[in-house]
């Protein structure tokens, strides 16, 4: 487990990728113009944006049925909650934000844990100088 998915899961920001999801699915027209996110924004979710791409690339719209026809049945009750956890769809641009600036968090912090490990592996003179270089 990376920790962006920990992150993910102990402050809840899941929470506002389901949602995101979820106007998505519910109100026609909403992804088109979002189609710059990627599945890795979305957490444990990005399987269902993957779906919701795969629809849209298909079929240049989305809606609930295809998605759970692309994902299969058994994810029915997994996108049905999805959709129940919309707030609104004017939270859509706040959303987009959130999932974004969550996915750049989670690449600073696997940066600074690779880094953390680099330091306690390698002669810190070496590592400096590496560091001024660049």
């Amino acid at each position: 487990m990376t920790i962006y998915d920990n992150d993910m899961q102990e402050s809840g920001i899941w929470q506002d990728a389901s949602e995101l999801l979820g106007i998505f699915l519910k109100y026609e027209g909403t992804y088109e113009a979002h189609t710059d996110l990627k599945p890795e924004h979305f957490g444990n979710y990005g399987f269902v944006y993957k779906a919701i791409q795969t629809v849209y690339d298909r079929e240049k719209r989305v809606d609930t049925r295809s998605v759970i026809h692309q994902l299969g049945a058994e994810h029915a009750m997994t996108i049905s909650n999805i959709r129940q956890s919309v707030i609104g769809e004017n939270r859509l641009s706040l959303l987009v934000d959130i999932v974004k600036k969550t996915y750049a968090r989670k690449q600073v912090l696997n940066l600074l844990a690779k880094m953390k490990f680099q330091v306690s592996e390698t002669d810190p003179n070496e590592l400096l100088h590496d560091l001024q270089i660049h």
